[in-house]
């Protein structure tokens, strides 16, 4: 009895799977697609910078400069407080143009702009260049460094890296105001003339020249060489001369503090001066 009342559940269990085992329906037709939902808050966009870094304590040759970060404040630049990380790809040597080199167009300053030392003369002369910008990777002129002729040229900017340089030259320059050369720590010659418009001049890092020479700038107003040390001391060569002179707009009250700082450290050995044709300031 107990088999058949098993048997008999199991076929009527069969039955219904069999009852509930129709053909499945058609789809229905797909609803109506719902409102677009709101748009999420605009993030914040990372941006990249990178500069040219010049030669010192990052890079010793110079290199890239690479900074990072999020442009909080969403103007499209990486300002310096948005700046997270910073990374430099370093020159592994120095870059040496051998030779002379000659700038009169700034296609040379680009050729010139990876280079940091020109064994020979840089020569920047009877040009249309309004600035200097593009060589600052340039620290280390083996010979002269002349700046004449440009009648458009501003300033110096450009060269500020420059430290070592055999002898210094700018003159003739009908619209430069403003010679700034801070990093020249020594040189044999410095000679500044005829700039009409001259009318600031620094040298704040130079200590020793043998020879100096400021003379004939009709506008010049003020020069600052805080370091000045020593006029006309050259092991090979006795004597020197030291010339600020004919600089009708400059106070002789400045020059007289100059010349007093250089002997105020002894270094008194030119043999030659001549401090007069300047401004006599009260």
């Amino acid at each position: 009895m107990k088999r058949c009342l098993v048997a008999w559940i199991g076929a009527c269990l069969i039955a219904l799977v069999g009852c509930f085992e129709g053909t499945a329906g058609d789809a229905g037709t797909a609803g109506v697609q719902g409102t677009q939902g709101d748009l999420g808050e605009t993030g914040d966009i990372s941006l990249v910078s990178v500069t040219t870094e010049v030669p010192g304590a990052n890079c010793q040759n110079g290199g890239k400069r690479i900074e990072t970060g999020v442009d909080t404040n969403n103007n499209g630049l990486l300002d310096s407080e948005e700046v997270t990380e910073t990374t430099y790809v370093c020159t592994t040597t120095a870059a040496v143009w051998y030779g002379d080199y000659y700038i009169e167009t700034s296609a040379d300053i680009a050729t010139l702009s990876s280079y940091t030392i020109v064994t020979g003369d840089l020569y920047i002369c009877n040009t249309s260049l309004t600035n200097l910008t593009g060589l600052e990777n340039l620290s280390t002129v083996g010979g002269t460094l002349e700046i004449s002729y440009n009648s458009t040229l501003a300033n110096t900017n450009g060269l500020n890296n420059v430290s070592t340089v055999g002898w210094v030259f700018i003159g003739h320059n009908d619209n430069l105001t403003s010679i700034s050369l801070n990093n020249i720590k020594r040189t044999e010659y410095v000679a500044i003339g005829s700039n009409a418009h001259l009318i600031t001049v620094s040298f704040n890092n130079l200590i020793d020249a043998p020879a100096f020479e400021i003379i004939y700038n009709d506008l010049l107003q003020a020069i600052s060489f805080n370091a000045l040390c020593s006029v006309g001391v050259v092991a090979t060569k006795p004597g020197g001369y030291f010339h600020i002179t004919q600089n009708p707009m400059l106070c002789t009250t400045i020059v007289t503090a100059l010349v007093n700082q250089v002997k105020s450290c002894g270094g008194t050995t030119w043999s030659n001066e001549n401090f007069t044709g300047n401004k006599v300031c009260p």
